[in-house]
């Protein structure tokens, strides 16, 4: 059957005339060829860049599984602190993780974001870290640039020399005797605030 049997008024050479095979829109052509393979490419650099974040993401969650620490089973990306927002606070998800492993494990494996932090729950443990093996722990992994942000440099976030220095200025200001004397001063303070 002719084109022009199907559709009375077309003849055979008018399609081809038309255009629609000719050289130009040839399927073989080197034009054609780079404008189908280019969206190709770049699906496939795309597809594979992000599977390959993907895989070194999931690789990140394995840390504490490889080492045998008890963990909570962490979700891409945000590790163990999905659920922080303003109703839930960091604090929230520590103390149900320290409820969750409490008297079962001395120690318990976490993650925020992509990053395993470790957790101390047995009370000897925790001791044993801040006093006797205190020298190895000094450093908090908390962000402080004193030069660029001034405020960031305190005892909380300092790590190793600076946070000495630090804590021996600061140490004698609060004794137990000068904390007791400012109690009073504190208690007024906040009930004037409270008060406001």
């Amino acid at each position: 059957m002719t084109v022009s049997a199907q559709h009375p008024g077309i003849s055979r050479l008018n399609v081809i005339n038309s255009g629609y095979f000719s050289d130009d829109n040839n399927l073989t052509s080197p034009s054609f060829e780079f404008s189908q393979t280019l969206p190709n490419s770049l699906v496939v650099i795309i597809g594979g860049s992000g599977f390959l974040i993907y895989s070194w993401s999931m690789r990140k969650f394995q840390y504490w599984k490889d080492r045998g620490i008890a963990y909570v089973e962490p979700e891409f990306p945000y590790g163990n602190t999905k659920g922080v927002s303003r109703d839930v606070r960091f604090s929230d998800i520590l103390t149900s993780f320290y409820n969750r492993f409490s008297g079962r494990e001395k120690f318990v494996g976490m993650y925020i974001f992509m990053r395993p932090i470790g957790m101390a729950i047995d009370p000897e443990l925790v001791k044993k870290i801040l006093v006797k093996d205190f020298h190895n722990f000094q450093d908090r992994g908390l962000y402080h640039n004193e030069k660029d942000d001034p405020l960031s440099g305190h005892l909380f976030t300092l790590e190793g020399e600076p946070w000495r220095v630090l804590r021996t200025k600061l140490s004698p200001t609060f004794t137990s005797g000068k904390i007791k004397m400012m109690f009073n001063i504190m208690v007024e303070v906040t009930s004037n605030t409270y008060g406001v």
